[in-house]
């Protein structure tokens, strides 16, 4: 399975799209969230910043605290 993962900035609270950042990696089909959390921070560079995750089943959503930006992750 290949996890997609997008990382912008965000305005009102709302992915805004103003800068995008993509990456990929390939993933088990039973990864855990927190695995997927975090080998995205990790592609982003946020690994040392807190963050409220969201797993939506076919997507994870990352929001770092203090930050007006998110990641979302999709898989395929």
């Amino acid at each position: 399975m290949k996890a997609i993962v997008t990382y912008t900035d965000t305005f009102g609270g709302e992915a805004n799209g103003a800068w995008v950042k993509r990456y990929e990696f390939n993933c088990n089909n039973n990864i855990s969230t927190r695995a997927v959390v975090i080998r995205a921070k990790k592609l982003t560079g946020l690994t040392n910043y807190r963050s409220r995750s969201y797993d939506y089943g076919d997507s994870v959503t990352i929001r770092p605290t203090g930050r007006n930006e998110i990641i979302t992750v999709d898989f395929e």
